[in-house]
């Protein structure tokens, strides 16, 4: 559970990063800084407990006992499938805000599978 907890704040510090880099930088927006990595790792620890966490558990009680097995067999799918719900979604509605949050999301969670299973 530590190992989560860690992950997470690498996840939001990541996600809060590549946000950023995508949109435009304004220097009004720096006392928010802190409430926007504060909301990035609430969504960032929902989302992985949520996606990622649960894979995990499983993993560890009932498939394989080496992290690279899982990994080598579930990973194309989770990005396969999270890859298509993002594209579903810009095509949806497309917006340059949507593009940076589906952006950094999409990074984040496939960092994010690396940081859990790399043993």
């Amino acid at each position: 559970m530590n190992n989560i907890i860690i992950v997470s704040f690498k996840a939001a510090i990541t996600a809060a990063l590549l946000f950023f880099i995508g949109e435009r930088f304004d220097f009004e927006i720096v006392p928010l800084l802190g409430i926007t990595f504060i909301i990035t790792f609430i969504i960032a620890l929902a989302m992985i407990i949520t996606t990622i966490v649960p894979l995990k558990i499983y993993n560890n009680n009932v498939l394989f006992k080496d992290n690279r097995a899982f990994f080598k067999r579930f990973f194309p799918y989770y990005t396969v499938i999270s890859a298509l719900l993002c594209i579903a979604l810009l095509l949806k509605d497309f917006e340059s805000i949507l593009l940076s949050i589906l952006a950094s999301g999409f990074i984040t969670s496939q960092l994010t599978w690396l940081w859990l299973f790399k043993k």
